[in-house]
């Protein structure tokens, strides 16, 4: 295995110092997430020398107003900061979202079409579910269990 970096810093000095460049960088490119938790490193490894790291970590959770979850969280982002000398990547927004039956286009021109021979006065949500359901699923779609509900029909 080949080491990248031989400087990596082991005292607790050097990581305040690595969080402090860190949390300016975030700073600078307006990423708030990286901010609020290279602040929290930031405070953990000052705190940390009078304290234990479970102590630490619940005062600078409650510093940030924060509880349990965050302070967990700030153990663990602290361990791989001390490994990696980065933060955990997020995982916001990079998420598979749920399929809606409104994206398949069949499905959605079925719909459109059906808005355009209906009164406007006289659409509503019920109407549409109603529709979708008795008529236009069951055409499209090879699984007879689905259907929209009426939150789904409302937008």
């Amino acid at each position: 295995m080949e080491v990248l970096c031989e400087d990596i810093p082991k005292v607790v000095e050097d990581f305040d110092l690595l969080a402090l460049e860190s949390l300016e960088k975030a700073r600078k490119s307006k990423d708030s997430a990286s901010e609020l938790w290279f602040a929290a490193l930031l405070n953990f490894y000052w705190w940390t020398l009078c304290q234990g790291c479970i102590s630490t970590s619940h005062r600078v959770a409650c510093n940030h107003g924060r509880g349990e979850a965050f302070s967990r969280k700030l153990c663990k982002h602290a361990h791989l900061f001390e490994k990696n000398q980065s933060l955990e990547p997020s995982w916001r927004g990079k998420h598979i979202t749920g399929c809606s039956m409104l994206n398949d286009e069949d499905i959605y021109m079925g719909i459109q079409c059906w808005l355009c021979t209906v009164e406007t006065a006289k659409v509503t949500p019920f109407l549409l579910k109603k529709h979708a359901n008795e008529i236009l699923l069951p055409a499209f779609s090879k699984e007879r269990e689905k259907s929209i509900c009426s939150h789904t029909a409302t937008r």
